[in-house]
């Protein structure tokens, strides 16, 4: 090994931001290498082309057969973002520590344990990042090129060049109606946990998530219109079969997306007052919205003090505009639409049933807003009102919110 081979990475612990641990089973994530690592990381390396052959192929997966390590290939100059199931399979961390499973649902229904892998793979690195355990005796498996098969047979993977968000202080002007219904008697309403607000550390750092919420809500949960608008987008081919934690589902979803119609009077840098537009003084028409640029995988490139700061102070930036604004509720139930596309919706009213269609570790509301319906669009943060309390809020992680006090004070 050469000199440079020996290089270290320092080794301080990663710790997660904005986003509940507990409501993502069997996901292991790792967004801050080399300069933070993880309980679950066995190690990486530097990848120096030079190294190598010109017609050597570096694969991007890649399995040693002697120690049954699973390792990921960066042999680009910019970091890269990798969300990597395994299913079937123990997987074994640091110190040969067990990791925690959780379970996927594939598309045909079929059940399977599973432990995914959300990191970030720095610049020119190998990331080793666990060790499988394969029963060769039971499989059958007599030699390295059947190991490595049916290994690759057991994962499903998406790697994508990691892509932050150019303006995480991005906040629209209009308050939001609470996304679940409220309670009229305080001894019949329900509160619902933020599990991850924006920045989170799970699946909040790409672009077209950051300022993303999601609310643990059961399967069957009546959601509202945030404010009065059109459907522009019903999203309606996932069945509630296809569930879970693979990677397989980071493109399978059903969701609802609406146009807003009301307008905000901003003067003086004041919100002055907010009118609803009626149908006919909008256009219907929309561009209707695939959200596989927003899904799943986290763009890890925006630093945990930059996504406190959109948290702590969202008001304080100067890049919050009026303007259009078109909002997303995601796995959601299916067949439970009450609206279609082009349909007039009001504040409050039901449009769907929350669901678990898709990536979902856990059933949950996925709420986002965006400036445009393009399918590449950022996220803009928007803020919630709350029945009976006079200030907006914004959801975080680890607090319980509803539609009649907004946070529950403990």
């Amino acid at each position: 090994m050469s000199q440079r081979r020996k290089h270290k990475y320092r080794n301080d612990m990663e710790k997660p931001f904005n986003f509940c641990r507990e409501a993502a089973k069997g996901c292991h994530v790792c967004l801050m290498a080399p300069n933070r690592t993880s309980d679950f990381l066995i190690g990486l390396e530097k990848f120096y082309a030079d190294e190598y052959d010109s017609d050597v192929e570096i694969p991007s997966v890649a399995l040693d057969p002697d120690t049954n390590t699973l390792t990921l290939t960066n042999t680009h100059d910019y970091a890269l973002s990798a969300t990597i199931s395994v299913k079937g399979l123990r997987c074994l961390g640091k110190d040969g520590i067990e990791l925690e499973a959780g379970n996927t649902v594939s598309k045909d229904g079929c059940k399977s344990t599973c432990t995914t892998f959300i990191v970030k793979i720095p610049a020119n690195t190998f990331l080793h990042v666990c060790r499988l355990v394969v029963d060769l005796e039971r499989e059958g498996i007599k030699d390295r090129d059947e190991l490595l098969e049916f290994v690759m047979q057991k994962l499903d993977s998406d790697v994508q060049r990691c892509e932050g968000h150019s303006r995480p202080n991005d906040f629209h002007p209009l308050h939001l109606t609470f996304p679940f219904q409220n309670t009229k008697h305080e001894k019949d309403e329900c509160f619902y946990l933020c599990t991850q607000g924006i920045g989170g550390s799970f699946t909040h750092t790409f672009y077209g998530n950051y300022h993303a919420i999601d609310f643990r809500c059961e399967v069957g949960t009546p959601i509202v219109a945030g404010a009065n608008g059109i459907v522009t987008d019903v999203r309606n081919n996932a069945q509630d079969q296809s569930t879970g934690i693979s990677a397989s589902n980071l493109y399978s979803w059903n969701s609802i997306q609406i146009r807003v119609t009301e307008e905000v009077n901003i003067k003086d840098g004041e919100v002055e007052e907010i009118n609803a537009d009626s149908a006919e003084q909008r256009s219907s028409s929309g561009a209707s919205t695939t959200a596989s640029a927003r899904t799943g995988i986290a763009g890890l490139s925006i630093s945990e003090a930059t996504a406190a700061a959109a948290v702590s102070s969202p008001s304080s930036s100067k890049v919050g505009q009026a303007g259009p604004l078109y909002i997303e509720y995601v796995h959601v139930q299916e067949n439970s639409f009450k609206v279609q596309v082009g349909d007039v919706v009001e504040r409050g009213q039901i449009i769907c049933r929350s669901g678990e269609s898709g990536f979902c570790p856990e059933p949950h509301l996925h709420f986002s807003a965006f400036r445009t319906s393009d399918s590449k669009a950022p996220t803009v943060g928007v803020k919630f009102i709350a029945s009976e309390v006079k200030d907006a809020f914004v959801p975080e992680a680890g607090k319980m919110y509803n539609a009649r006090i907004g946070e529950r004070k403990i």
